[in-house]
C-alpha cells in the first residue's frame, strides 16, 4: 500500500524505505509505477542484483554503465541491455564483448562499430551488418567483406540490393551464380553493360537465367535466340518475343510453342496463318482464359497490315456468362455487342452493374428504372453514383433515406441531395465511424448545438476531427461519457 500512495516528488522519502529497496517484489511495483531511477541509484542491493538489474536495463540499456561488474558479466543482463540499445556491448564484461550472440543482438540494435577481427572470427556477423545496413552504413563496414565472395554471396541471398552497393567489388558483380540470383530477386540492378559477360556464351548459364526471369531476354546473345528451350521459357510469360528471333520461321517449333499454351498467334506472318496447321488455332484464337489479353494484334487478310482488333462479337457469340462479366467489368462499353436477350436481362444486369457501375450506360433499359437503381444501391452502396438520375425524385430520396435508417446501407460519403437530412448522417456516421467523412457535414449543422451533441453521441471520431480545438468542456465532457478515457486518448494517434 505504501507504493500505491508514493507522492510524485518522491525523492526525499526514498531513502527512508529500506524494506522497498531490498525486497524484489515492492521494487517491480516501484519500476512499473516509474520510481526506477532514484530507488536504482539509492540502492546497492539493486546494482548488484542480477535479476533487478536485468529488469531495468531491458527497459533503458544505458543503465548497463552504472551497474556493478558482477552484472556487466552476467550474460542475460548484457543480452537485455544490447537488446534495449546496441551499443552499450561497450560496457560488457571483454568476455563477452566477444560473444558471438550478443555481438549479433548489438548489430540487429544499431551498432556496428566492430574491431576488424570481429568480422573475420565471426562471419554471421558480417553477413548481417551487410544486409541490415547496406544503404546506410556500408563505409563504415570493413573493406575486406565487400571483396569476399562467400559473404556477398550469403548476404545477397537475404538482401539482393546489396549488389546495387559501390563498394562492393567489379569481379563479383560478374560473378555467375551472383548474377543468377540478382536475376531471379531484382532483374533491374543489372547492368546493360553485362551482355559483354563471358556466361553468356554458356547455353546452360542463359537457360537458367531466362528461367529465373524472361526479361533477361535483353541480355542473352543472338546466337542463344535461336536455341528453341530458351526462347520456349521465354514465350511461356511474354508471346511477344518470338517476333526477337528467327524461330518466327520455323514451324515446328510454332506449333510446340503453340500446343504448349503459348499466345503467339498475333505475332505471326500473315502466311502461316493461312497454312492448314495452323487453321485450328486461328479458329479457336477467342477462347478466353485469365491470361488473354482483352484486346489483341491480327493481320489483316486484306491488305497484310497489322490493326488492333477486339473480341466485341466473339466474346458475347461464346455466351459464357462469367467470361463475359470478367471482360464488361474491365471495359463496359463491350456490353454495345450484347445480344438484346441479355440487355433486357435484371439479374445480368446488375451482375455487371456490382462489377463496374459505369455498366449502366450501357443498360438503357434499366438505367432509368427506379426499382432497379435501389436494388443496385441496397446490394452494393458504392453504386450510389447510379442514382443521381433521380436526385429530384422525392419517391427515390424518400425510399433511399428509409433504407439508410433501416441500416440496410451506408454511405461514407452521403449523397449531396441527403446532406441535409440531420438523420441519415448521424445514421451513415454511426455505421461507419472512422470511414465516414466527417468534413463533409454541412456548416449550419455545424452550428446547431443539439446536433453537435447528437453527432459525439453516434461517434468517437466526431469530437477529435471537428472539435479537438473547442475549448468546450461539455463537448469533452461528452466524449468521455459516450466513448470512455481509453477512445479519448488514443483517438491522437489516428489520422483524418
Amino acid at each position: 500500500m505504501a507504493m500505491k500512495n508514493f507522492p510524485l516528488n518522491y525523492s526525499h522519502i526514498v531513502k527512508q524505505l529500506p524494506f522497498v529497496l531490498n525486497r524484489k517484489s515492492l521494487f517491480r511495483l516501484a519500476f512499473k509505477n516509474c520510481y526506477s531511477d532514484l530507488l536504482f541509484q539509492a540502492s546497492e542491493t539493486a546494482r548488484k542484483d542480477p535479476e533487478i538489474a536485468q529488469m531495468i536495463v531491458h527497459f533503458k540499456g544505458t543503465e548497463l554503465e552504472f551497474l556493478s561488474d558482477e552484472c556487466k558479466a552476467n550474460r542475460n543482463v548484457v543480452l537485455s541491455a544490447v537488446g534495449s540499445n546496441g551499443s552499450m556491448i561497450e560496457f560488457a564484461s571483454e568476455e563477452l564483448r566477444n560473444d558471438e550472440e550478443i555481438i549479433l543482438a548489438a548489430v540487429k540494435n544499431g551498432y556496428v562499430n566492430f574491431p576488424e577481427s570481429i568480422f573475420e572470427r565471426y562471419p554471421q556477423v558480417a553477413v548481417e551488418c551487410m544486409v541490415l545496413y547496406w544503404n546506410s552504413r556500408a563505409s563504415e563496414l570493413p573493406e575486406f567483406i565487400w571483396t569476399c565472395r562467400e559473404l556477398v554471396l550469403s548476404a545477397i541471398q537475404r538482401n539482393v540490393n546489396i549488389y546495387s552497393v559501390k563498394l562492393l567489388a567489379p569481379h563479383l558483380k560478374l560473378d555467375r551464380e551472383i548474377v543468377l540470383i540478382v536475376a531471379l530477386e531484382n532483374i533491374t540492378l543489372l547492368d546493360e553493360d553485362l551482355k559483354n559477360l563471358d556466361s553468356f556464351k554458356d547455353r546452360e548459364f542463359c537457360l537458367q537465367f531466362v528461367k529465373n526471369n524472361y526479361l533477361g531476354f535483353k541480355f542473352i546473345p543472338e546466337i542463344m535466340r535461336q536455341d528453341k528451350e530458351i526462347m520456349m521459357a521465354c514465350l511461356r510469360n511474354d508471346p511477344s518475343m518470338i517476333e526477337f528471333t528467327e524461330l518466327v520461321k520455323d514451324k515446328e517449333f510454332l506449333l510446340m510453342a503453340l500446343n504448349e499454351g503459348c499466345k503467339i498467334l498475333p505475332y505471326l506472318p500473315n502466311d502461316l496463318l493461312n497454312e492448314e496447321e495452323f487453321l485450328p488455332f486461328k479458329e479457336s484464337r477467342f477462347n478466353l482464359d485469365d491470361n488473354f489479353p482483352m484486346f489483341m494484334e491480327e493481320y489483316d487478310e486484306i491488305d497484310n497490315s497489322r490493326t488492333k482488333i477486339s473480341l466485341d462479337e466473339s466474346l458475347f457469340i461464346q455466351n459464357d456468362r462469367s467470361v463475359i462479366l470478367s471482360a464488361v467489368r474491365l471495359n463496359p462499353s463491350l456490353l454495345v455487342f450484347a445480344t438484346e436477350k441479355l440487355l433486357n436481362d435484371s439479374e445480368f444486369a446488375l451482375q455487371c452493374v456490382n462489377g463496374n457501375a459505369l455498366c449502366i450506360e450501357y443498360l438503357p433499359n434499366f438505367r432509368t428504372d427506379k426499382e432497379f437503381i435501389l436494388q443496385a444501391i441496397e446490394l452494393k452502396p458504392d453504386n450510389i453514383c447510379i442514382g443521381d438520375l433521380f436526385s429530384n425524385d422525392i419517391d427515390f430520396k424518400e425510399r433511399l433515406t428509409n433504407l439508410i435508417l433501416e441500416r440496410r446501407v451506408a454511405f461514407s460519403i452521403v449523397p449531396p441531395y441527403l446532406k441535409e437530412n440531420e438523420d441519415v448522417l448521424l445514421t451513415c456516421m454511426q455505421i461507419k465511424q472512422y470511414d465516414f467523412w466527417y468534413n463533409q457535414i454541412p456548416t449550419h449543422l455545424l452550428d446547431s448545438k443539439d446536433f453537435v451533441l447528437r453527432a459525439i453521441k453516434a461517434s468517437p471520431y466526431t469530437y477529435w476531427t471537428l472539435f479537438s480545438n473547442d475549448t468546450n468542456s461539455e463537448y469533452e465532457m461528452l466524449q468521455l461519457k459516450y466513448h470512455g478515457m481509453y477512445i479519448f486518448s488514443n483517438i491522437k494517434t489516428r489520422r483524418f
